[in-house]
């Protein structure tokens, strides 16, 4: 029975068809059935007036496609197949039928629309296939597709060599992160390879594969046959390399074409990667070839045994079995190379922090969010000074666990910050910043400090340091009012002569000068009006400002941003 979107996606197609002169006819319709949720519906569409290109989708006056529609139509997309194979190899055509319509099925398919918006999709991907243009000149290219097979995922870290080195028969170094994800982090000649270290042998191409990869081995070594690289110096870097593999476990075999880039940009390709994994049971194969070739080499120039020279045999026609009937099973690749991979904060005030060393005092409430948010962003190195231990009250607003409970703050916090950017070098301090760390020489050896104490001491005994020391670098003070309306960043440059303290003092007699100010005036620089402070816990806790998490999280970030800004502007003004 079908569902009441199916009804309505039918009711919409048989308006569009009976519309005059329309490019869609209606062929046929195979109802929902007991074995089968999804309404077929066949259709053909006019293609006459599509311009046309040599290199363009070869297409008929008509075009027929299948429509399969969900039961929760609108909400799921329907799914276009052709009865033919014709448009096998071509771009954004998967498994050589299903016709690809929507880069992004998320952002583009609009419900509201229903199959208006489809059969309109279908028309443009039509006119754009006639002409080569579905990878539009100016965007990406949309590189060869390879249907995961393999339970296995690995993100590659490490840029590919430059291109003047392709093709490149060499070794890509895998390091297991867990049980299902390995990390690619270098590419090295194969004898490089130490003989402990996890490894891929690699074939680094410079001519571009078909749109949707072969999924038999065969069909892949006749493919790089096709283009001149010869299935035997394939099948001899494989063998080289299952001799080096560890006893019970898979071969990984990395592909790369150059097919990553703009479409209409040739000469500026790179690699993309795909991985091919090789059951252990294979590798055993290929280990049994390399003793075999191993044995006619010693025997070059004299008569084989007739025993051995079966065995020989029989291990080659194994071989020729495996490379026919086996498929390539291709991992899950998670691509992270600064080469072809654009950060979602490029361009954004943080940036400025990227590849800095910070020195950040305090690890609560502000500082722990700070920390965070500079880790994330790609800070070189990230030294956390806090003396004080986690306590249970503290974890509705802070970035700690239960777990961490009775810990230093900054050995937690960097606990965390280690699990989110383990390639940021932290180090943690648990000192005291106004006995410790003022006192001693090498408290400025950063980019930048950023105190997040909110500490009047430590604004204090910094001020009289800085009288007796030369600047070396900026400062940064950040702190919240009584109830969280309102957080105060300043910002202490190199060349200015006195410290955050002093430049919170000028702020506050700006502000006085300005009525607009008066509630920023009365959350700060005012004993009468200022907002309360709370003491949380009885006894001699220190008394602090009431906010949440989302709070703090908020004028954390709202500050940093604002200290990103005017260190871009590298200014010598003071400025809060």
């Amino acid at each position: 029975m079908r569902s009441d979107g199916q009804d309505i996606a039918l009711q919409q197609l048989e308006r569009i068809a009976n519309v005059e002169a329309s490019a869609l006819r209606i062929d046929h319709v195979e109802d929902v059935s007991d074995q089968e949720d999804w309404l077929k519906v066949d259709v053909s569409l006019d293609c006459t007036h599509y311009e046309r290109a040599t290199d363009g989708l070869d297409l008929h006056a008509r075009e027929s496609v299948r429509l399969s529609i969900p039961l929760d139509f609108p909400y799921q997309v329907p799914v276009i197949t052709t009865a033919h194979t014709r448009f096998l190899g071509f771009p954004h055509v998967q498994w050589g039928t299903q016709l690809c319509l929507y880069q992004s099925r998320e952002t583009q398919w609009q419900p509201s629309r229903g199959m208006v918006g489809l059969i309109d999709q279908l028309d443009r991907w039509f006119q754009k296939a006639a002409l080569n243009e579905l990878d539009d000149p100016e965007g990406p290219l949309h590189p060869p597709v390879a249907y995961t097979g393999s339970a296995n995922t690995i993100c590659v870290q490490a840029d590919a060599p430059n291109r003047d080195r392709w093709p490149w028969f060499g070794a890509a170094k895998l390091e297991r992160r867990k049980a299902n994800l390995l990390d690619l982090v270098g590419w090295h000649d194969i004898g490089e390879i130490a003989s402990e270290q996890v490894f891929a042998p690699t074939l680094l191409l410079d001519f571009e594969l078909p749109f949707e990869y072969p999924q038999t081995v065969r069909g892949l070594l006749t493919c790089l046959e096709k283009h001149g690289v010869k299935t035997s110096r394939v099948l001899v870097h494989m063998m080289l390399a299952a001799e080096r593999i560890a006893e019970d476990g898979p071969m990984y075999v990395v592909i790369g074409t150059p097919s990553r880039g703009r479409a209409g940009d040739h000469g500026n390709r790179l690699q993309h990667v795909s991985i091919w994994e090789i059951d252990p049971l294979d590798v055993l194969k290929l280990r049994d070839v390399a003793l075999a070739c191993d044995l006619q080499n010693r025997f070059r120039g004299n008569e084989l045994p007739e025993a051995l020279q079966a065995i020989i045999d029989s291990v080659f026609a194994r071989l020729f079995k495996w490379q026919r009937t086996s498929r390539v099973r291709w991992c899950t690749v998670l691509e992270n190379r600064p080469e072809i991979v654009t950060r979602r904060d490029d361009g954004t005030a943080m940036h400025w922090f990227a590849g800095k060393n910070v020195a950040l005092w305090g690890c609560g409430a502000l500082g722990s969010q700070i920390a965070e948010h500079l880790v994330r962003v790609g800070v070189a190195g990230i030294k956390l000074y806090d003396a004080k231990r986690v306590h249970p009250g503290i974890l509705v607003r802070q970035n700690f666990v239960e777990q961490d409970i009775n810990d230093g703050k900054a050995v937690a916090l960097k606990r965390r910050l280690d699990a989110i950017a383990p390639q940021v070098n932290i180090t943690a301090y648990t000192e005291d910043v106004v006995r410790d760390t003022l006192n001693g020489p090498d408290w400025q050896n950063v980019d930048i400090v950023i105190d997040a104490t909110a500490s009047l001491l430590v604004r204090s005994k910094l001020e009289a340091v800085l009288k007796n020391r030369e600047r070396q670098v900026p400062i940064s003070a950040m702190m919240i009012s009584g109830a969280a309306r309102h957080g105060a960043m300043v910002l202490s440059p190199i060349g200015y002569s006195g410290g955050p303290l002093d430049v919170y003092r000028r702020l506050g007699l700006a502000a006085m000068n300005r009525t607009w100010l008066t509630d920023w005036v009365n959350a700060f620089w005012s004993r009468d009006t200022g907002e309360p402070m709370r003491q949380p816990e009885p006894g001699c806790s220190d008394p602090t400002f009431v906010a949440s998490h989302a709070d703090i999280a908020g004028l954390a970030a709202r500050m940093l941003n604002s200290l990103a800004t005017e260190l871009a502007q590298e200014t010598d003004k003071a400025a809060g």
